[in-house]
Parts: structure tokens; C-alpha cells; sequence
């Protein structure tokens, strides 16, 4: 069990450092979640072990990783933007149930966003999962003034942009 203790706002948090399937208690699953703490003094290292195990396609390091290190949000952010590169569903599902936004700014991608990402790599999979975690996210535009959607039909994927334009009628 692993402890951190906030004195300034009397928080206190304990997360359970397990290997394995998840547990399905409330508090394992809380465990899950991004934290709100951007003030690590190990931010580097733990954004780096998360990055590494997303490029690799593990979502269940990228899990651990969340439950035991305190991850916050904007240390997973990049990891999605590497999911929507690659289209490794499985670990844009467990960054965005852990609260990852969908609509993270990606401003060394010329403004674009996760979705922009996979829509501009066809793959659906995992547009339809920020889609559905944000379904707003088909209006963002980047620098250039394009949606997501207009990214696939530009890409020559008007069948995926059609589909996902249905998912989100």
C-alpha cells in the first residue's frame, strides 16, 4: 500500500500496489483514476515510464502505472496523442476511463487533438472511443481550421468519417 499524504489540504491517499487483473472494489477502482496533482518531484520519470508503456501497446502497464504512481492528467496526456498515433485502442480506453480529456491540446501538432490524430491515421477504433468519452471533440479544429472528421475525408477515409459522423447523430 503505498501513502501520500497532503498537509496542506488534510488529503490523504493510499493506493493498493498490485500486480494482475484489476480488482473490482470502489476503492481499486478510484485507484485507477488520474490524479489531480501536477506537483510531483518525480513527474519526468513517471510520465516516461507511462509514455514508454504506451508506445509499446501495454495497456496494463499503462494501468498500473496510473494506480500506483499518482499519474495526473496532464502527465498521461501525451500517452494518448501516442495511442491515437498508433491506434492502440486498448490503451486509449484505460487513459481515457482514467480521465485523460480526449480534447488535450496537442500544440506540437499544429493545434491538433487525439482525435485529429487517429482520424488523420485511420483508425477508427480509437476515435470511436474519444467520441464517445467526448462527443464534442468531432468540433475541435486545428491550426489549420479542420475537425477531425474533415482530417479523414481530406485523408481519403470518407467511409470512417461517415461512420463516425453517424455515431455522433
Amino acid at each position: 500500500l503505498e501513502y501520500k499524504l497532503d498537509f496542506g489540504s488534510d488529503d490523504n491517499f493510499a493506493r493498493l500496489c498490485t500486480r494482475g487483473p484489476a480488482i473490482v472494489e470502489p476503492a481499486c477502482v478510484r485507484a485507477r483514476v488520474c490524479s489531480a496533482d501536477d506537483e510531483r518531484s518525480d513527474a519526468a520519470a513517471v510520465a516516461s515510464r507511462i509514455r514508454s508503456a504506451a508506445e509499446a501497446n501495454k495497456a496494463d502497464e499503462v494501468e498500473y502505472a496510473i494506480r500506483t504512481c499518482f499519474a495526473s492528467a496532464r502527465i498521461c496526456a501525451p500517452s494518448l496523442e501516442s495511442a491515437a498515433k498508433n491506434g492502440f485502442a486498448d490503451v486509449a480506453s484505460v487513459l481515457l476511463d482514467a480521465g485523460v480529456p480526449g480534447d488535450v491540446l496537442l500544440p506540437e501538432r499544429r493545434g491538433k487533438r487525439p482525435l485529429h490524430i487517429a482520424c488523420e491515421q485511420g483508425h477508427e477504433a480509437v476515435a470511436r472511443l474519444i467520441i464517445e468519452a467526448l462527443p464534442s471533440a468531432v468540433d475541435d479544429r486545428d491550426d489549420r481550421g479542420f475537425t477531425p472528421l474533415e482530417i479523414a475525408r481530406r485523408s481519403d477515409m470518407g467511409g470512417m468519417a461517415r461512420r463516425l459522423d453517424a455515431l455522433c447523430a
